[in-house]
């Protein structure tokens, strides 16, 4: 695999910049050089991935989309982070396995792909053998996500919008809605659900993110994935939204939920039949 030659027109997500990541950088801000935040145990994941000993949580800087919302907005957005060879990201996977992780968590991978690929290959053949988790905003085109499989083992994947105008409002990004659903469909596809001593080691868990007002968009999703994925699906429904970053200039999105919006959606999941659901509280609204 010659990783450079991979990134010379770049198609991975549904961005389609066709940038040459070897002289420019893609709409992600990311050239070919791969940059990583931290790389450490995290125990805030759903039950099932964080379990008791902690998900081995890889966080990639720069992203496919533009949230103005963005919480991590500095390693996305900012590009907070360190250069990485696909070796040490692999000796970054064993070291994780040996502190106790129950998995790897990959955090917003997309535009790493092919690096990370390269380092699970080195990786398992130093002897990583716990389960691989994409930690997804659902962008990637359709080809990248088949290439996925024999890599991947549990898909965490986000779906946040169900209006293609939305998503490009804020988070920067078109073309969002049936693309993203289309990879909910593979992504079931590709994997059942399986669990060893309450831990998930392969299948999908579904985020929704509620974002403040837009509830209705929330259960236009939860309709789709009722009736196109099934009602067993693993949904983990997020209350954490905060105006963090550039909310200041979206003041419909400058504040929190509050509770009536976020059980109006996790309500609306149940009497759907939904029965494995992961909720969050509500924070204070601002």
């Amino acid at each position: 695999m010659n990783i450079n030659e991979l990134y010379n027109k770049c198609a991975i997500c549904i961005n389609n910049c066709n940038a040459d990541r070897n002289i420019m950088k893609g709409k992600c801000n990311a050239g070919t050089e791969m940059m990583i935040a931290s790389a450490t145990l995290h125990f805030s994941e759903e039950p099932c991935i964080s379990g008791d000993r902690g998900s081995g949580t890889v966080f990639f800087s720069h992203c496919s989309m533009h949230c103005i919302y963005c919480q991590n907005y500095p390693i996305s957005q900012n590009g907070v982070g360190n250069i990485y060879s696909t070796e040490q990201l692999a000796d970054k996977f064993i070291k994780l396995q040996k502190d106790g992780a129950h998995n790897i968590n990959l955090v917003t991978p997309t535009h790493y792909i092919f690096h990370i690929m390269e380092s699970i290959d080195i990786a398992r053949n130093n002897g990583l053998i716990i389960p691989i988790i994409y930690n997804t905003s659902s962008i990637e085109n359709i080809n990248i996500v088949n290439m996925l499989d024999g890599y991947i083992d549990v898909f965490l994947a986000d779906i946040r919008y169900a209006n293609d105008e939305t998503a490009l409002k804020y988070s920067s990004i078109g073309n969002y809605t049936q693309q993203v659903r289309n990879n909910l469909l593979i992504f079931r596809k590709l994997k059942h659900d399986n669990y060893e001593n309450g831990i998930m080691t392969n299948g999908l868990i579904i985020r929704i993110l509620v974002l403040p007002g837009l509830q209705s968009e929330a259960i236009d999703n939860i309709n789709y994935i009722m009736k196109y994925i099934g009602v067993n699906t693993v949904l983990s429904i997020m209350s954490q939204y905060y105006p963090y970053y550039r909310t200041d200039e979206y003041p419909e999105l400058n504040r929190t939920i509050n509770e009536d919006e976020y059980l109006q959606v996790v309500e609306y999941a149940e009497q759907c039949g939904f029965s494995n659901i992961y909720t969050q509280n509500i924070e204070a609204e601002v």
